[in-house]
């Protein structure tokens, strides 16, 4: 049976640890470790990328056309197809429907991959979160300490204050660069839309250790 004839199931058996994404959860070296897993990453982005591409091409669909039925933009389409960014889960459903076809069939063997990459976006994503919190309140702490010393007329302890500031400033760049970074093809454009994603059933460094998973997907003709 030919993988891209329609109508049949064609199952596939992989592992969560399949040794291209080992390294992602190494102890030693977890700079070189997140390096090595990003570069993977990228291979199954473009993977995915190249399935949505013959899908809508077999489907007769422009990206325009594909973007309204997902409710996301021409870019982000155009993004997924180039492998630049995943579709998160709604979007992959919608995507999948609109084409004819199902989310595994456009997933393939790479649901592992995506699930360890969003469960450790949501991660970070939430860490930023705190960290805005945190800065918020050393920066409400800050300004009552300047009226503070405004009235007492220390012009010195004014000036340590917006040293603090300076730096709460600093932070809040570093962090809204990161979420940015994060949110980038998640279609999280509102603060409801972050906290819907880092509200989320949280799933561990390795999604599903030890378990052999299966999937039936049904393939697009030529996405292969």
């Amino acid at each position: 049976m030919q993988v891209g004839q329609m109508g049949y199931g064609v199952q596939n058996t992989f592992d969560i640890r399949d040794a291209r994404f080992r390294s992602c959860v190494g102890d030693n070296r977890p700079d070189v470790a997140r390096a090595e897993y990003g570069e993977a990453l990228m291979d199954v982005a473009k993977r995915i990328g190249v399935r949505i591409r013959a899908c809508r091409e077999r489907a007769g669909m422009t990206q325009g056309e594909l973007a309204a039925a997902a409710f996301v933009t021409r870019q982000s389409v155009g993004n997924w197809e180039n492998g630049k960014t995943l579709p998160d889960v709604q979007s992959l459903q919608l995507v999948a429907r609109t084409l004819g076809t199902t989310a595994d069939g456009i997933l393939g063997d790479e649901v592992p991959a995506i699930v360890a990459e969003t469960a450790e976006a949501r991660r970070q994503l939430a860490r930023y979160m705190v960290l805005y919190g945190a800065l918020y309140l050393v920066h409400l702490a800050c300004v009552l300490l300047f009226v503070r010393f405004a009235a007492e007329g220390n012009h010195y302890a004014k000036l340590g204050v917006l040293a603090i500031e300076f730096i709460i400033a600093l932070g809040e760049d570093v962090a809204t660069r990161r979420v940015r970074s994060i949110t980038r093809g998640r279609e999280l454009n509102n603060a409801v839309g972050i906290m819907m994603f880092t509200a989320a059933p949280r799933l561990r460094k390795e999604p599903v250790p030890n378990v052999r998973l299966r999937t039936v997907r049904r393939p697009c003709s030529g996405a292969w």
